[in-house]
């Protein structure tokens, strides 16, 4: 179902009262956040530096649940959290914006390592090189480490939930969320569409200035390694190319071997550095270095969060150059 034929069957509130919007995460708080730039604000229910994945909600955050009449949520198991309230909520309260029918096209598989105990038992077999059956064991560790890289590529079924790092996505997104704020606030309708004018604007900056970083990148054969799965939409829109992760969006670890394989990697390396995440000592310690939060805490509350944001990761890419 579209968002705006769930926003229209669902009023946002009064035609003369604007209230609060209320979003699970930073970065959507701040992307609703300009486009209702002076009409309403836009508050996350996760705080700062808080785990989107493995939230705990407070007292306080059930309080705003509980009471909020519409929920912006990025949804494919992005927030699991609050899974767990919607069967209490009215219907339509929460709006999970990664899931509504036009962003379908700029879906991409999540690439994952496997759990946490195939790491381990990866690890185990780092350990058993003196083992009888050596052979053995060397070629069940080669085919699970093909096994592994066809996950990486490919987890089919299971979508990576970090599309705001899509400018596509963004574009979607701001256009069915006016739509449907304008026809709850009509009163509103011209600024929120001055605000989605002046989005639209912020993301064709926002695009010629990745277009620059991503020719150098490909003029310079640079690849790229991420602490942690959480800029596939940015690698694909950027046409970067992925050579490993430390851990994927799940926060699965990688064993040895494939801990290894990244260190051991050569040619010009970019190792995208998530500051919410442990980084292994001595790890790609030569290679040029860009730290990206891709919830974008810092700048919450500037008036144009989406600008500033990108502006931030053209910066820290440009880095790695």
């Amino acid at each position: 179902m579209r968002l705006t034929s769930i926003l229209l069957t669902f009023a946002f509130g009064t035609a003369s009262t604007a209230q609060t919007v209320t979003a699970t995460i930073p970065p959507l708080a701040g992307i609703i956040g300009d486009l209702t730039r002076g009409v309403t604000a836009a508050d996350s229910l996760l705080p700062a530096q808080a785990d989107p994945h493995h939230f705990t909600v407070a007292p306080s955050q059930i309080r705003t649940i509980n009471s909020a009449t519409r929920i912006f949520a990025v949804g494919q198991d992005m927030e699991p959290w609050l899974e767990r309230f919607e069967p209490h909520l009215a219907e339509g309260v929460v709006l999970k914006l990664g899931e509504i029918e036009p962003v379908h096209p700029f879906l991409l598989d999540a690439r994952q390592i496997g759990t946490k105990a195939e790491s381990e038992h990866e690890d185990a077999h780092e350990d058993e090189h003196e083992d009888e059956h050596e052979d053995e064991h060397e070629h069940e560790d080669e085919h699970d480490d093909e096994g592994h890289e066809d996950e990486h590529e490919h987890a089919h079924g299971v979508i990576d939930p970090h599309m705001w790092l899509s400018p596509e996505v963004l574009a979607v997104w701001a256009e069915e969320i006016t739509a449907g704020l304008s026809a709850d606030m009509p009163e509103h309708a011209e600024r929120l569409s001055v605000n989605l004018e002046a989005f639209k604007g912020d993301l064709a900056q926002i695009n010629t200035d990745l277009a620059a970083v991503s020719a150098s990148f490909a003029e310079q054969e640079i690849r790229v390694v991420v602490t942690h799965d959480a800029f596939q939409y940015l690698e694909t829109h950027l046409g970067l190319i992925h050579a490993g992760m430390l851990s994927d969006f799940q926060d699965n670890a990688v064993g040895a071997r494939s801990l290894s394989a990244i260190s051991n990697l050569d040619g010009n390396i970019c190792l995208i550095i998530d500051p919410n995440e442990r980084l292994p000592k001595g790890i790609l310690q030569d290679a040029a270095r860009a730290t990206i939060d891709p919830l974008g805490e810092e700048f919450i509350g500037n008036d144009r969060f989406t600008l500033s944001f990108f502006g931030a990761i053209t910066q820290a890419l440009s880095s790695c150059l």
